[in-house]
């Protein structure tokens, strides 16, 4: 499962645009001195929002009109599709609707659950985004534009309007100051496309200040104060700005990484309330923040969901990472396999509905992927030498070897890898974030199963510096990643599944060619036959078994470039064969251009392919 890698720190190259900025903050006040670190405490009722009802069943309001006559609501859409995930970051397709004194119009159907929405300062338009989408919705005819397909932006992820309530400012994925969009127009301008550099509008403050961000190197931005025209008056502090209230504001550091809250961006001293990955975070409307960050790992799915106040702090373990808050601030609804719905500030559950995301087997097949890669994940960025009896304790609750139909040996490749990698220390602990998709899923026989999965990786690197007060938020060297496909073959032993092959493909014809060239070889070298490869070590290495009783072990599919585990065997050019002689092991290598043919031999005193 050697990883391939890809980094994701620098997409585009960007220039500061701080003129000005001055201030930047490097303290912070402890979270737990709660009476002095202004937190926002908790009120009766939202200001300027009435009671929402009216609903029908499922109902999750969005938000309330300027005018407060109007409602907007979302709701799971029907049917529902599979959805793919493994572990980490997806959400539900949902449906649109406007509520106008009981009358009910949908608005758009399918939509991905909506995590922010925001309106023009006009009150004409409303900014709608989630699940990496960005709409923006004409209040006056009901017509919804799709901001990344008419800029054609790969995501966007939050957003801010200009004063004047003609263009729409986006975050992408990588990039903060990702694109321009103009409501009027329908037009926009991704990141490398823009010329002239500037800070984008994210808030607006007070009648002739907003804040925004402006990018400070390859990958970090700061939050500033501005005024109408777009100049940069005073620095906030490091991070991507998420909200406003009053003069409060919520940031998180570089790639997602770290929550900041600051009680007042004109005198900002900040609070740092976690250092974890953040999926979603905002104030909530009768005060308090909110935020998600990852659960637990291994085979169940779950995510932390916080409450901060200036009483207390509360976290709940939830079946999604994104979440809605009405605007009345009653409830909060999460978008996951349960559909909790939770009071607020108490976050009890008021009601949930189980959502399968799939059904029963496949459900415990996917179990068993997620807790896999989690493990290996956990030990792959670890921070200090291993215990190996830990190490494969831990690994065999999702890892198991097997000599039947073919043998296949996760359980020692993935053991083998991970023992022999050394430690990390300029990791930092809980600051790994993973994804993971489904790309193809086949259960032969009720009791063996093909998974293929994407997955990808995030970690901050720290190198040791001599200055040790970096701010408020973390800040990293880099904040990395690997993207990476993985090949798992299941089997399910005593009622369990378990990983037992990685990129091994039992049913593939390129796994019974290699199996017949594989049982030519062994005739041939018992034969006495002379070595059938050119350098030297292979030559050395084929005398110790010609001769010899052979056995042919698993056969794994490679491909080049790092090189690394195939997740297609018809697409790999390498086969990685494992041979037995007595109590040797041996490593049998092919390779393909047309045809097979044998590249080398090695002992197995190191894992991987060569």
């Amino acid at each position: 499962m050697r990883l391939k890698m890809t980094q994701l720190v620098v997409l585009l190259v960007l220039v500061l645009i701080a003129v000005g900025c001055a201030g930047r903050t490097e303290k912070s006040k402890n979270i737990e001195n709660r009476e002095q670190n202004g937190l926002p405490s908790i009120v009766e009722k939202s200001p300027g929002v009435p009671e929402i009802g009216g609903l029908a069943p499922g109902d999750m309001p969005l938000c309330c009109s300027p005018d407060l006559k109007t409602v907007y609501v979302m709701n799971y859409a029907d049917p529902e599709p599979e959805f793919g995930v493994i572990i980490g970051d997806y959400t539900i397709p949902v449906d649109l609707y406007r509520l106008d004194n009981g009358q009910r119009t949908k608005v758009a159907s399918g939509i991905p659950f909506i995590t922010l929405a925001r309106w023009s300062p006009d009150g004409k338009y409303l900014g709608i985004a989630g699940g990496r989408q960005l709409h923006v919705l004409n209040f006056e005819d009901n017509s919804l534009d799709s901001v990344n397909n008419l800029v054609n932006i790969p995501s966007a992820v939050f957003f801010g309007w200009s004063p004047d309530s003609k263009t729409v400012y986006v975050e992408n994925k990588n990039v903060v100051n990702g694109a321009v969009f103009n409501v009027e127009s329908h037009e926009g301008l991704p990141s490398y496309r823009i010329k002239e550099r500037f800070p984008f509008f994210k808030a607006k403050l007070s009648d002739n200040l907003f804040l925004g961000t402006v990018m400070s190197d390859l990958s970090t931005s700061e939050t500033v104060i501005m005024d109408g025209e777009g100049h940069a008056q005073k620095s906030v502090g490091r991070g991507k700005f998420r909200d406003l209230a009053g003069n409060s504001i919520l940031q998180v550091g570089k790639g997602d990484f770290g929550l900041a809250f600051y009680a007042d961006v004109n005198a900002p001293e900040g609070v740092l309330l976690t250092d974890k990955f953040i999926y979603q975070c905002q104030f909530l409307p009768q005060g308090g923040i909110i935020y998600t960050t990852p659960g637990e790992t291994g085979a169940k799915l779950s995510y932390d969901l916080t409450v901060v106040t200036q009483k207390e702090q509360k976290t709940v373990k939830v079946s999604g990472p994104y979440f809605n808050v009405w605007p009345d601030g009653r409830f909060v609804d999460v978008c996951g396999c349960r559909a909790e719905r939770l009071d607020l500030p108490e976050l009890a559950v008021v009601h949930q509905q189980d959502r399968h995301l799939y059904e029963e087997e496949k459900d415990k097949i996917i179990a068993c992927a997620r807790g896999a890669i989690s493990a290996y994940i956990e030990y792959y960025h670890r921070f200090s030498n291993l215990d190996d009896q830990a190490l494969k304790q831990e690994l065999s609750r999702y890892y198991a070897d097997t000599r039947e139909p073919v043998e296949q040996v996760a359980l020692t490749d993935i053991y083998e890898e991970l023992r022999n990698r050394p430690s990390a220390p300029y990791l930092r602990a809980d600051e790994r974030h993973l994804t993971g998709q489904i790309k193809f899923m086949e259960i032969h026989d009720n009791d063996r199963a093909t998974l293929v999965a994407g997955f990808l990786s995030t970690w901050q690197m720290f190198v040791p510096s001599g200055d040790n007060d970096r701010g408020v938020l973390p800040n990293p060297s880099a904040v990395s990643g690997s993207s990476f496909e993985t090949a798992y073959e299941m089997i399910k032993l005593d009622g369990s599944w378990y990983v037992t092959g990685l990129s091994t493909f039992p049913r593939s014809r390129e796994r019974q060619e290699i199996a017949e060239l594989v049982d030519d070889f062994i005739a041939y070298s018992q034969s006495n036959g002379p070595a059938p490869v050119q350098d030297e070590q292979s030559r050395q290495f084929y005398e110790q078994i010609r001769g010899k009783e052979v056995r042919a072990g698993q056969i794994q599919f490679w491909n080049m470039s790092d090189p690394y585990r195939s997740p297609n065997a018809e697409q790999s050019n390498f086969a990685l064969v494992y041979l037995y002689a007595g109590e040797a092991r041996y490593k049998l290598v092919f390779s393909r251009e047309q045809d097979w043919r044998i590249e080398s031999i090695h002992d197995s005193s190191h894992p991987g392919l060569f």
